[in-house]
């Protein structure tokens, strides 16, 4: 009788520390989720304050960062890095609705940022459970990106 209350507080003390790595081990999503920090305080801002849209993303208050981006692209809506961080917002905030456009535009458009959209995409795909369509948008980065290492 002595050894199988043994056993059983053992396995019960294992299924806990089990539990218990898995709630606090960080998501892949977590893992990979790091953001550059947003720097527009050297662009034309037409009134809008825009050193507060900076510190609002990089202090994490993504809902305050994407209003002041929106209303930064209503005047300047070719600025691509200002759309790559609206879609980083709007990622966070989980509006996939505005993130997917946003970072699908950026994949396939001819610029610099074209592996940030398609980096990017393939997050939000990871934060939605898509697995098979993050790996398939990670594949596309080339060889030498940066986020290919």
């Amino acid at each position: 009788r002595r050894q199988w209350l043994f056993a059983a507080s053992f396995a019960l003390i294992v299924v806990a520390g089990a539990l218990l790595y898995s709630q606090l081990r960080p998501s892949l999503y977590e893992q990979f989720n790091s953001h550059p920090p947003l720097a527009l305080t050297e662009k034309s801002s037409d009134g809008i304050n825009l050193s507060r849209v900076e510190q609002a993303f990089n202090t994490g208050r993504y809902r305050e960062a994407l209003d002041g981006l929106n209303q930064y692209l209503d005047n300047h809506p070719k600025d691509l890095t200002a759309q790559l961080f609206k879609g980083i917002a709007a990622l966070e905030l989980k509006q996939y609705d505005i993130a997917i456009p946003v970072f699908e535009s950026l994949r396939l458009g001819d610029t610099d940022l074209q592996d940030y959209g398609a980096w990017y995409l393939a997050l939000t795909y990871l934060r939605q459970g898509d697995r098979k369509k993050c790996r398939e948008l990670l594949e596309e980065i080339p060889e030498g990106s940066e986020l290919r290492e």
